[in-house]
């Protein structure tokens, strides 16, 4: 988007995008429709994008099949999501493997449930900084 214009033309393709999808018979759900601005650009242009006469909600961050976006293209979220999902499945199994001696079907357990959760669409998300990798590695 360079203009208020560019923004005007979405608008327009939304419009259109609901007039098609009403005349096909499928029924948008506004309240779970949200605008996501992705821009690395500290000035954006602010407009009020609507469906159905209901103004969309302006979101930071949205989760699409599981995996966190964000407004700026980083993947933080997404990656202490996984994080977070990753330890406390690590500690669960923890907590209810302290009576099995067998390293076998511990690392079993690890890597089916833990590092299964840890490479869930890294190839959309694969961190490119430091601090994230060292994050993943924890």
């Amino acid at each position: 988007m360079h203009n208020i214009g560019d923004a005007a033309s979405l608008q327009e393709d939304l419009s259109n995008f609901e007039s098609s999808s009403s005349d096909m018979g499928l029924h948008l759900n506004t309240s779970k429709c949200k605008a996501l601005r992705v821009t690395r650009k500290h000035r954006q242009i602010k407009y009020p994008y609507t469906l159905q006469d209901s103004m969309l909600e302006n979101v930071e961050n949205e989760r699409v099949l599981g995996v966190w976006i964000s407004n700026n293209l980083t993947w933080r979220k997404q990656v202490l999501e996984q994080c977070s999902k990753a330890n406390k499945m690590l500690g669960s199994i923890n907590r209810s493997t302290r009576t099995i001696k067998s390293c076998k079907a511990r690392r079993t357990l690890y890597i089916t449930l833990v590092r299964s959760q840890m490479g869930y669409a890294t190839q959309v998300w694969s961190p490119q900084s430091i601090d994230l990798i060292a994050r993943l590695e924890h």
